[in-house]
Parts: C-alpha cells; sequence; structure tokens
C-alpha cells in the first residue's frame, strides 16, 4: 500500500470510529456505555500514535518519554479519583441558614 493510500485509509477509520462514537452517544448502552466509549477513544488514539506520530519506528527513548506520560496520565487520574471517592459529606447547615439551600 502505498503512503498516500495508507493515510487516507487511516483517516476513514478516524471518521468511521468518531461518526461511531457520536452514533454511540444516542443509543442508550446503560452500563456498557463509558467502556464503549473508552474502547472506541483508545482504538483512534493507538491509530494517531502508530499511524500520525510513526512511534512505532521512533528510538526507544521516544517511546520511554510517551510511556512515561501515559503513566503519569494514569496516576493522576486515579489520585482524582481517590481524592473525590473519600471526600466526607459537607457539614448541615445551622437551622437559621437552611433558606440559603
Amino acid at each position: 500500500m502505498t503512503p498516500s493510500r495508507k493515510i487516507v485509509a487511516i483517516g476513514i477509520a478516524l471518521v468511521a470510529l468518531a461518526a461511531l462514537s457520536f452514533t454511540l452517544s444516542h443509543v442508550s448502552l446503560g452500563v456498557a456505555a463509558l467502556p464503549v466509549a473508552i474502547l472506541i477513544a483508545v482504538g483512534k488514539a493507538g491509530l494517531v500514535v502508530h499511524f500520525f506520530m510513526e512511534l512505532s519506528d521512533a528510538r526507544a527513548s521516544a517511546i520511554l518519554a510517551f510511556i512515561s506520560g501515559i503513566l503519569l496520565l494514569a496516576i493522576l487520574l486515579v489520585l482524582a479519583v481517590a481524592d473525590v471517592e473519600t471526600r466526607a459529606a459537607p457539614p448541615l447547615l445551622p437551622a437559621n441558614h437552611a433558606h440559603l439551600s
């Protein structure tokens, strides 16, 4: 496959995945909605990283930098979720301030 055809094919795949993501946003998937959306997003990101950023042909230091960034993002997301999940309930307002809520 020539490079220009490969770029067009990857572009079509990205547009198809974006259309699939848009279409599925209007369908009630229940609890499967988030995993499906993440799977589509990972697929799109994988195509971009592999073909357009050419990370598969990069030196080991570039790959290590990319992986380090992904790990840092994962750590920050875990810490943010842990922060929100472990927060105590907000204190109740005194009785004379009940009209504010």
